[in-house]
Order: C-alpha cells, then structure tokens, then sequence
C-alpha cells in the first residue's frame, strides 16, 4: 500500500501486534500502543513510539537498533524474501497472474523504483478452483502442470493436495480456508522451489 500522509498504528486506545511489508508511508507513522511490531521492506517518512517488542527489517528510515530501551531490534536488509503473487488485469483485458522475483538482501519497497521485477502467467496456466472443488480435482490439475487458484470459500479436503511441480504458484482469494477432513494434511509442497 501507498499512504499519502500519516499513518497511525492504533485508534488511540488499544492495539496488540501488527505487520505491515512493501508499504511506504510519506508521513510519519506512530506506533501508538503496538506491543508486538514488525515491519518488512518498508518505507516511511519517519516513525514515532514503541511498547514491548518493535522488529523492523529491510525498512527505510527505520529507527536505529536501540532494544532494549526503546525496543527496537532494527535488521538493515532482508536476506531472502519475496513478496506474494497477485492477479490482475492488462492492457488487453485479460486476467494475469503476478509472481514477483525473488530478491536477497533487500531494503525498502518491491515498486519503489517502479515495477516490481518478477513474471506475469496467463489466467489460462492456472485452476480456478470453486468452493466444492475436491482434492482429486485440485491434485488432477496439479498433476497436468496447471498453477492453483483459490476462490474465496470453504474447501473440505479428503485428501492431500500435492504440490510437486518447481515454481508452481498456489494462489487464494479473499477467505480462501481449506479443511483438512479425518485428521489428513492439507497441503504439501515436495522438496522443489
């Protein structure tokens, strides 16, 4: 997100842990009564306050390591990190879906300097599961090198779905939930990227 003015982590009475990550603020952002903070490969103007626990990495403007007093625990740059796919429509109409590159030792925003690097795939790369979509399905989809898709609803799951192609991307929606019925896990990843 882009804030275009100050931003104030809590109502003015009670708040208890917060993330924000690949976000500037221009203006200053107050911690108010945050106990719990952490922030990743942020921007802000400036930043005011802290309570318990405040843990920044890969932020610009970051306040200076200090903990205990403030605590403030402050990591210059974010070792491996990237950011979450997300869909989108182009130029042409057409549905995509963004993958972001994966990126070492980081400090700031994905977009500061415009683009974010990283790869767009078709809407037609991916299955668009529906809620009622079993895990046979799901696992079918996966099996023939499709991407997954989740669209927002409760999924129940007999069985595992497993992910086993590199680079697959598992993407949900909204409140994507998917249930794990009889004790089974829901999804595994092999041993890929």
């Amino acid at each position: 997100m882009h804030v275009r003015g100050d931003l104030q982590l809590d109502d003015g009475g009670w708040s208890s842990g917060g993330f924000m990550a690949d976000s500037k603020v221009d203006g200053q952002v107050r911690s108010g009564s945050q106990q719990q903070w952490l922030s990743r490969n942020s921007q802000w103007g400036s930043w005011a306050g802290s309570n318990w626990n405040m843990v920044f990495v890969g932020d610009t403007n970051a306040p200076a390591n200090t903990f205990p007093n403030p605590p403030y625990t402050t990591v210059n740059q974010t070792p491996v990190t990237r950011e979450k796919p997300f869909l989108y429509i182009d130029a042409a109409g057409a549905y995509q879906v963004f993958v972001p590159s994966l990126r070492s030792n980081s400090q700031g925003t994905t977009w500061a300097g415009g683009t974010a690097a990283g790869s767009s795939l078709p809407i037609s790369q991916f299955f668009i599961a529906k809620q009622g979509a079993t895990a046979a399905d799901i696992n079918a989809a996966l099996a023939q090198g499709k991407n997954l898709l989740f669209t927002p609803g409760v999924y129940h799951l007999n069985d595992t779905i497993r992910v086993t192609r590199p680079d697959t991307v598992v993407l949900g929606l909204g409140l994507a939930t998917l249930v794990p019925d009889n004790g089974v896990t829901a999804l595994s990843v092999a041993d890929v990227d």
